[in-house]
Formats: structure tokens, sequence, C-alpha cells
């Protein structure tokens, strides 16, 4: 486990990246500009990431990481649980979603997670399947990781207040009815 002061570093990195990221794209930032912007030497800096990509991948891994899992004998209710907690995370976490999202490789990773949880959780055997089906799970998987991506944003930019219970109620609704394809 990291110390204290290793989190804090990284979270004044994290934030002041997130500020330039509202400024100007990612391939303009440098980690003087960064390091300049977070108070800190380039030497801390240099301490936890390789490059300024390097510390955007460990955003992308951070919300990556905070997907919930989700298996085909979870009640709706324990769905629901799991949708509203990353829901809220990503209401706490707004800027640092955009800047993942814009500039990071969420949705390829997201993508890969939700196909592997979704063998998972319907119980896939894709070995008897044969490949136009495989393809047919892949774009379904896609289709619903863009849709959620799409959702959240939307939600997130949203200037009227939808509520994260109501949201994570219809990224349910959505499971369901993929549920039934």
């Amino acid at each position: 486990m990291q110390n204290q002061k290793i989190l804090l570093s990284k979270a004044i990195l994290k934030n002041s990246l997130i500020k330039l990221l509202k400024e100007r794209p990612l391939d303009k930032i440098s980690v003087t500009l960064l390091c300049k912007t977070a108070g800190l030497n380039r030497s801390t800096f240099y301490a936890y990431y390789q490059d300024v990509q390097d510390l955007m991948d460990e955003m992308v891994d951070e919300f990556v990481e905070e997907i919930p899992i989700l298996y085909q004998r979870m009640s709706d209710q324990e769905i629901l649980e799991k949708v509203n907690k990353y829901t809220k995370f990503l209401e706490e976490n707004r800027d640092a979603f955009f800047a993942v999202v814009k500039y990071g490789d969420m949705e390829e990773k997201f993508t890969v997670l939700w196909k592997e949880q979704q063998l998972e959780y319907y119980n896939r055997d894709f070995s008897m399947v044969n490949a136009k089906m495989q393809e047919h799970f892949t774009l379904l998987c896609t289709f619903i990781v863009n849709g959620l991506t799409a959702l959240y944003s939307d939600w997130l930019q949203n200037e009227k207040y939808i509520s994260s219970d109501d949201v994570a109620q219809m990224i349910l609704d959505i499971f369901r009815i993929a549920r039934e394809i």
C-alpha cells in the first residue's frame, strides 16, 4: 500500500492534469507544465510516471478498476447496488471521467473488460459457437459499452439533474433487455 505522501502527490498531479486538459489537448501538456501547475518538482513526477501519457493511463485504469463486476446469479437489486455505486463514483469524479474518455484509451479497456464480464455473466462457452455468433456478441458488447459511455457522458453534462439512482435504474433496465438477446 502506498503511503499518504505518495497518494497526495499523485492526487495533485492528477488534479493538475485534469485542470490543464480543460485548456489544451493532452499532447500539448509537458511534464514541466504539469509540474509547474501542480507545484511539484519534476523528480517527484518521474518517481511515479514515465511521461504524461503514463499518468493518463493510470487514471484510465482507476476508472476501469471501479467498473462493477456483474454475475448472472446476482439479483436485480445486487446489480442495481453495484451500478449505482459506480454511477455515484462517476458523478464524484466528473472532470476526471471526461478527461479519460477524451484522452485515454478507456473505451478500449472498458470494451475488453465488458466482453470478459459478459462471457462470465451469460455463462457462454464460445468454443462451441461459430465465428459469426462470436462476432455478433463482440458487436453487442461494443454497442453496450459505447452506449453506456454516451449515457454517462450525456448525464454528467446535462443541465437538468437526473439522480444517480435514476441513471443506475436505467442501466439495470438496459441489462435486463440485453439478457433477452
